[in-house]
């Protein structure tokens, strides 16, 4: 298993198992040690899936998990800088996809106005785009906010 692998294994066992938690526990407490044990086999399956060649596998995987933890809302911007949010982002559609300003804004933790001006800068040539494209049919190449996710997070 890689450190990646690793690491969103890590991160689902306490999500869901924080949302495990809360559900068994209206269920009654003797089912929360089966539960928690269960939940580092399933999770290391789920890492796997996602962390996997099988991009259908790791689609319908980040489906069911983004279902789970955040059923219809939306993550916090910060978590798509996470190891499992990193993962899931690039699981969900292909690379030429194309995302909204909104989703792309929420993936990389920025306001929509500061995407709207890295696309102002990209398409006129000006330093400061952050790698992002638009997509020919509009929006944002999901590739490049994957590529910018990617980069090093500066401190």
């Amino acid at each position: 298993m890689s450190e990646n692998q690793q690491q969103v294994a890590a991160q689902l066992r306490r999500e869901l198992g924080a949302v495990a938690e809360v559900v068994v526990r209206l269920f009654g407490g003797d089912l929360l040690e089966r539960v928690q044990l269960r939940l580092v086999d399933r999770c290391a399956l789920l890492a796997a899936n996602l962390c996997g060649e099988d991009d259908l596998l790791a689609g319908r995987t980040a489906t069911e998990v983004m279902t789970a933890l955040f059923g219809d809302a939306d993550p916090p911007p910060e978590w798509w800088r996470t190891p499992l949010g990193r993962v899931v982002a690039r699981s969900i559609g292909d690379d030429g996809e194309a995302v909204s300003q909104s989703v792309a804004a929420a993936m990389l933790g920025v306001s929509r106005s500061t995407v709207a001006q890295m696309l102002y800068r990209a398409d006129h040539g000006l330093p400061g785009s952050g790698g992002l494209e638009r997509h020919p049919d509009g929006g944002i190449t999901r590739a490049s906010v994957l590529a910018r996710l990617a980069r090093p997070t500066r401190d």
